[in-house]
């Protein structure tokens, strides 16, 4: 580690960090090594803290090693100061990751696997958010995803391999529970091949927001081939803590893009009729987007449904077999194997 000289700046550079993870007792642990990474904060904004992670890091596990590389990870964190001496506070208020150019290598560095144009993510966290206040919103945007050209002809993919664009975001509004505030710090502390454990806190602080009256809401949007597949969806709670869901998805250029699926995969013509037929309902075409598809989603009152028609049942969610967990057994089962 090294620290610089400005006075105006407290930097701090570290050479190959490694970040050992063991994602449970019998998993073999995965280590992530970053040659350089650097730690900047300006003395105009010292709230904000910069990290910048060189141009490529490296990932060893059980089952091989995955290089990156890319042109730039900028990573900008924004501080609350009043949290910053508080081991049980998350300091960080909001992040945005930019990074561009980046390849996914294998064998060593020598076979690249995927390319991604650029990466573009927001997150904000607002631990004291109440009813109505965003509490955790996000968003991600990939462009240019693109597999490599041995693995696109190996698979006989269509569309030369590429997604075109691919974005997600998340809010979830408050009021955040007590539960929330003490989440990090418990999980931290509990064993990470503890499952039951993990889930117990996880599930129970999910169910603590949900009765709070929390409401949430998701948008994804995808451009592959001719189409663009654009869907969002929101969900809130009833006054037994069930979920009452609603979304919407659209696609077009259907015609276009099936066709292009069946062309490189002829065996596959039949799942594709089928659906055809199964969709058809909701199938609509005209001369600027081709043959596109719109549902309506509904999840409520224990059933399912489209376009305002139900299809199919739906099982309450049982909170308390999802916050109490067998350990080695299903959720609720009553006990672990042989039980």
């Amino acid at each position: 580690m090294s620290r610089g000289g400005s006075p105006l700046s407290a930097t701090v550079v570290v050479h190959n960090m490694r970040l050992i993870v063991s994602p449970t007792q019998l998993a073999a642990p995965v280590t992530v090594t970053i040659p350089v990474i650097t730690f900047a904060i300006n003395a105009a904004n010292p709230t904000v803290l910069n990290i910048n992670a060189g141009s490529q890091l490296s990932i060893a596990g059980a089952r091989g090693d995955v290089a990156l590389t890319y042109d730039d990870a900028a990573l900008v964190e924004h501080l609350n100061s009043q949290a910053l001496f508080t081991k049980t506070a998350n300091p960080v208020t909001s992040s945005e990751l930019k990074s561009s150019n980046i390849n996914v290598l294998a064998s060593s560095g020598s076979l690249q696997i995927l390319h991604i144009d650029s990466i573009d993510a927001q997150g904000a966290y607002n631990p004291t958010a109440t009813g109505g206040q965003s509490a955790i919103a996000l968003s991600e945007f990939f462009q240019g995803l693109t597999l490599s050209p041995l693995v696109t002809r190996l698979a006989g993919l269509p569309f030369d391999g590429r997604i075109a664009e691919l974005a997600f975001t998340l809010n979830a509004n408050g009021p955040v529970p007590p539960s929330w505030l003490t989440l990090q710090s418990q999980l931290k502390t509990t064993p990470a091949g503890d499952t039951a454990a993990r889930q117990k806190l996880l599930v129970t602080a999910l169910h603590d927001w949900a009765a709070g009256g929390g409401i949430a809401n998701a948008t994804a949007r995808l451009v592959l081939g001719p189409s663009t597949v654009t869907t969002n969806a929101n969900v809130k709670f009833d006054a037994n803590v069930q979920p009452i869901a609603a979304g919407d998805a659209v696609a077009n250029h259907l015609d276009t893009f099936t066709q292009a699926i069946a062309n490189a995969y002829p065996q596959l013509q039949p799942q594709i009729a089928q659906f055809e037929a199964v969709m058809s309902p909701y199938l609509t075409t005209n001369s600027d987007d081709g043959q596109v598809l719109t549902l309506h989603l509904t999840a409520a009152n224990g059933n399912f449904g489209i376009d305002g028609k139900t299809i199919a049942p739906m099982p309450p969610l049982d909170w308390n077999s999802l916050e109490n967990p067998a350990p080695g057994g299903a959720p609720g089962s009553g006990g672990g194997p042989g039980q």
